[in-house]
């Protein structure tokens, strides 16, 4: 997925945790965009979600990734408000459909 973005012209930094996640949106940040996969290491990424809400941090739009079942994406775009989402394995014009939907 970096090697992806990249290749699209994007800059991305990659978070194999919720606790890598949670740390790395909480520092002042640049960034624009947020692909969250549901599965974080032993975490769901809802929940890097609604500890920095609680938190109160600002968020950018987030596009929700997963394998997982469809219904299973819908839940979680309600839970984090997510911009979108994208059901793995997701074509390179339907991230960019899905970017380019969450930054305008």
């Amino acid at each position: 997925m970096m090697e992806l973005l990249a290749a699209l012209g994007y800059r991305a930094s990659w978070a194999d945790s919720a606790l890598m996640a949670f740390h790395a949106l909480s520092e002042p940040n640049d960034l624009d965009i947020v692909l969250l996969d549901l599965q974080l290491g032993r975490e769901r990424g809802e929940t890097v979600v609604m500890n920095l809400r609680a938190a109160g941090r600002p968020i950018p739009p987030i596009i929700i990734l997963s394998a997982m079942p469809t219904k299973t994406l819908v839940n979680a775009v309600k839970v984090t408000h997510a911009h979108g989402m994208l059901q793995k394995p997701c074509s390179v014009p339907q991230l960019m459909n899905a970017i380019e939907s969450a930054l305008a």
